[in-house]
């Protein structure tokens, strides 16, 4: 959840920054989307070894919103920056 908190902070950087530092949001966005999907496989091993396994579906259920999440707003922030590089 943190890493998608800094996608947003990365795709406000793209949207808004200096022309300088909208190619590091780009990479910026692509690293922090990485780091939530490597975080998300944890998610995904350890929910499969709850024996709670309404907790467990909840755990995932929130996995696969995050991880939406932070695909989306990784697309977002790389075509921005894309778009503003010209």
């Amino acid at each position: 959840e943190r890493c998608v908190e800094v996608l947003e902070l990365l795709t406000t950087v793209a949207r808004l920054g200096n022309r300088n530092a909208i190619s590091d949001a780009a990479a910026g966005a692509v690293l922090a989307e990485s780091a939530a999907r490597a975080s998300l496989l944890n998610v995904r091993v350890n929910s499969g070894l709850m024996r709670d396994r309404e907790a467990a579906e909840g755990y995932r259920q929130r996995m696969r919103e995050v991880e939406a999440r932070a695909t989306a707003l990784r697309d977002e922030a790389v075509g921005t920056a894309l778009g503003r590089m010209g």
